[in-house]
């Protein structure tokens, strides 16, 4: 009977903390960035935002890790950094920007991606940009593009419309509340199946 009660123990600590986990939420300092990130800036005297969908698959993703005070800080640092070099170049948007401009702003996006321990990749063809997560899974991927806040469209200087792109697949995209319905759902049912065992070997 020891024996069952520790397997119990181990099963039931084993679904804890598959559950906790799973359940890491958007802590103080997660949302810091995500409120930043969901502020617009002005661009030729038009008030730009990020797609909702970008901010959506950065929050997806910050649901996978704890973010710490001090990556906040830098985060937000370097994003500044990036918003205010973009704004000296005068240009309209990310892809009408130049060649070397948006090299500069890759630069510094890879240096936000490096204090989550991911990495940037950019496929100049393309001209989209990747984002991985520590373990290489990819969690963007898109022609990085601002869109305007009033119609939520993307358009260059002469008014044109600009593809914002396709998300593709990313590794974010897990339905958590499942998992963690799963999971409680599993360790119950392991906790009742040992019980009766017990109950029965007692009897």
């Amino acid at each position: 009977m020891k024996k069952v009660s520790v397997i119990l123990i181990a099963l039931l600590m084993a679904a804890t903390t598959v559950i906790t986990a799973f359940a890491a939420g958007i802590n103080d300092s997660e949302q810091a960035v995500l409120d930043e990130l969901k502020k617009s800036i002005t661009v030729n005297g038009v008030e730009m935002v990020w797609p909702d969908a970008y901010v959506n698959q950065a929050e997806n993703f910050f649901n996978t890790i704890d973010m710490t005070e001090d990556q906040k800080t830098q985060i937000i640092s370097i994003y500044k950094e990036g918003t205010d070099y973009f704004l000296s170049t005068g240009a309209s948007n990310i892809p009408n920007a130049t060649v070397a401009q948006r090299r500069q702003l890759f630069d510094i996006l890879t240096k936000i991606m490096n204090v989550v321990d991911g990495t940037a990749s950019y496929n100049k063809s393309a001209g989209d940009v990747s984002l991985l997560d520590k373990n290489g899974t990819v969690l963007l991927d898109v022609v990085p593009v601002l869109v305007e806040k009033s119609s939520g469209k993307a358009v260059d200087s002469d008014g044109k419309q600009i593809d914002t792109g396709v998300i593709k697949t990313t590794g974010a995209n897990v339905n958590y509340t499942a998992i963690i319905i799963v999971s409680a759902a599993v360790a119950v049912i392991l906790a009742g199946g040992l019980f009766f065992v017990l109950k029965k070997k007692k009897a």
